[in-house]
């Protein structure tokens, strides 16, 4: 029976936005270890450059987690007001590793929740979840540009 294994990859310069729902997890990033936070809360694991990532997975236990991959290109092909609005995510395509907990974005919670939890399938429920992954991407650069 197996009861633990990693999966090892390099990930290119982006910042990932994810929500653990059920489990637990840890990652090694740049040999840094790293736990993600408990369930329901929203994770910011940002990498400046390309990165070695390890995700350690144990115990056969069931694992569910949301998540968003913004590229570190992303933000070269937008403008305008939108890349006003994202402006203050920049930050965490700096170089080296960010890993930030977010315990207080409720709203941010509820829409990796939704992202999870699609009530639709095929087009509709891709459209959906761009939408919502839409709204957690603006929720979230609105948690960092203040009031």
């Amino acid at each position: 029976m197996l009861r633990s294994f990693d999966i090892m990859a390099v990930w290119p310069k982006c910042i990932s936005l994810s929500c653990l729902i059920e489990g637990h997890a840890a990652s090694t990033v740049n040999r840094e270890f790293m736990r993600h936070p408990e369930n329901g809360v929203p994770h910011v694991m940002a990498l400046g450059q390309d990165s070695e990532v390890q995700a350690h997975e144990n115990r056969c236990r069931a694992l569910r987690m949301s998540g968003l991959m913004i590229g570190g290109d992303f933000f070269d092909q937008i403008e305008g007001e939108l890349a006003d609005d994202l402006r203050p995510l920049r930050c965490f395509l700096n170089p080296g590793f960010q890993n930030v907990t977010l315990h207080s974005a409720t709203v941010l919670r509820q829409l990796m929740l939704q992202f999870q939890n699609a009530p639709y399938v095929g087009a509709l429920g891709a459209l959906y979840r761009e939408s919502i992954g839409t709204a957690a991407l603006m929720e979230f650069a609105a948690t960092f540009s203040g009031p």
